[in-house]
């Protein structure tokens, strides 16, 4: 997992693929239309949406195989919980067509933080996450899929 400010994603990506996801996630502001841009077809897109805040108990850890997240918050703040996938207890079948698989919560050892605009956070396939914690409310946020084979 990687947790930083939007100006400094340079001192971790350096691919033109990883440039044009930046390129998009500055771009985007509280006006911006809602939904998927592409950025190299199922390589890489991103997600702008309205996301429900939920309390803990309301939420699952989820995980993916496939794709590396980043998230960014465009409006609002939320809490994120994260725990290292290895040795949950998955929560259903993993869902190969939406790359995710869900895991019950650790009885202890999971870490929260915060998310606001200016900040990014990468989920690589290794991290459980469990995002838009808070409430009652909701955040403007978006989401990029890059496959974790591209992250660079």
């Amino acid at each position: 997992m990687i947790l930083d400010r939007l100006e400094n994603w340079g001192f971790y990506f350096r691919s033109p693929l990883m440039e044009r996801v930046r390129l998009c996630l500055a771009g985007l502001t509280p006006d911006s239309p809602l939904g998927e841009r592409e950025i190299q077809g199922r390589d890489a897109w991103v997600n702008l949406f309205e996301g429900a805040l939920r309390l803990p108990e309301q939420g699952r850890f989820e995980s993916h195989r496939v794709y590396a997240d980043v998230q960014m918050v465009v409006r609002g703040e939320e809490r994120c919980g994260w725990v290292p996938r290895e040795g949950l207890t998955c929560d259903g079948d993993y869902d190969p067509d939406k790359d995710v698989a869900f895991h019950r919560a650790p009885a202890a050892g999971a870490e929260t933080f915060g998310l606001r605009p200016g900040l990014f956070v990468v989920f690589f396939p290794g991290d459980a996450h469990m995002p838009q914690l808070g409430g009652p409310g909701s955040v403007l946020k978006v989401v990029a899929k890059i496959r974790a084979d591209l992250v660079e």
